[in-house]
């Protein structure tokens, strides 16, 4: 082979290793942020690239990684696959975390045998561990019991979907309609980063004049936004919606953690989440929206919103918004 073909063949191994490189850093930022989502697909295509003798520690590493993209993600059986090939390529070895984690997805999938071994393992590393002991005794509780319950649950099929629907919410005294979260496919507006599903809408139901609940809605009017529209309450009096709306400007931490506004703080230090690889507090600003006059069916309307309270980066907030209801099941 000439030196020239040599020259170009090493060139495009070079660039070959920082395009792999790149993406491995760039999966971990998306992890740093909260990105679990668009991490674990980035993670999956390092770890599928991954395939030498060499790369073997790495190998470990990366699917850790994955692993905890999906135990954030509540999604336990990937969790716990992937916890298996990062303990399989000698993770473990190193980080005994990997064990109590594994036991943890198998135990919140239900796979009671298999996480009573895992829990065993990794106390048999680290004995006198309550947070495993604490689970172990659960595990051989669920073995135990082996899926005997005196309670039968039905699903309302009408008002679930595949995806996340909770924080069902009546207006007080109306018990013929219900609003809650969801992030349907049938939601409008963009998929989350964090979660891969839809962002969060507001949606309601109500029952016919036979008392049967009818197919879900969206909320009318400008309630729902292309940002994530969480849990919804309501005053008393049923007049007035509060709700939590999450709005995050580009590749900024995804977590928000609400601070006392008097809580003493270090001169320039920014509060941090101790449990948190990187500074986690953002501010709240909270938006105190007053209803309408009676009969008008316009946007309720919305002083200035006050200084939110400094704790960090003022890059990912969530207002509390009011929204006055109708009896259609609209908001003003």
């Amino acid at each position: 082979m000439s030196i020239k073909n040599i020259i170009i063949c090493a060139s495009a191994l070079l660039a070959l290793a920082s395009c792999g490189g790149a993406k491995l850093s760039v999966a971990d930022e998306q992890l740093a942020r909260g990105e679990y989502f668009d991490a674990q697909k980035t993670y999956r295509k390092v770890y599928n690239k991954l395939t030498r003798k060499e790369d073997r520690e790495l190998r470990g590493r990366v699917a850790f990684s994955m692993a905890e993209c999906h135990r954030e993600l509540s999604q336990y059986t990937r969790a716990a696959a992937a916890y298996q090939n990062a303990i399989r390529y000698g993770y473990g070895d190193t980080d005994t975390t990997a064990y109590l984690r594994l036991a943890q997805m198998q135990h919140s999938a239900g796979q009671y045998a298999p996480a009573v071994r895992s829990y065993e393992a990794y106390l048999a590393m680290r004995p006198g561990d309550k947070t495993a002991a604490d689970g172990l005794a659960g595990a051989r509780l669920g073995a135990a019991k082996d899926g005997k319950t005196r309670y039968v649950v039905r699903k309302a099929d009408l008002l679930n979907s595949s995806r996340a629907d909770f924080a069902p919410m009546y207006i007080p005294g109306a018990y013929d309609r219900l609003y809650f979260t969801t992030t349907r496919e049938k939601v409008n507006g963009p998929r989350s980063e964090i979660t891969g599903t839809k962002k969060g809408d507001i949606w309601f139901t109500a029952k016919d004049e036979k008392g049967n609940w009818q197919r879900p809605e969206p909320v009318d009017g400008e309630l729902n936004t292309d940002m994530d529209e969480g849990v919804c309450t309501f005053s008393p009096d049923g007049s007035t919606m509060y709700l939590s709306r999450a709005r995050r400007e580009p590749n900024s931490h995804t977590t928000v953690r609400s601070t006392p506004r008097n809580a003493p703080t270090p001169s320039g230090a920014p509060r941090r989440n101790m449990k948190s690889r990187a500074t986690r507090s953002r501010p709240w600003d909270t938006r105190r929206c007053r209803p309408t006059a009676s009969g008008s069916t316009s946007r309720p309307t919305c002083p200035a919103a006050r200084a939110a309270t400094t704790c960090g980066a003022s890059t990912y907030s969530s207002a509390s918004a009011r929204w006055k209801t109708s009896a259609s099941g609209s908001t003003q």
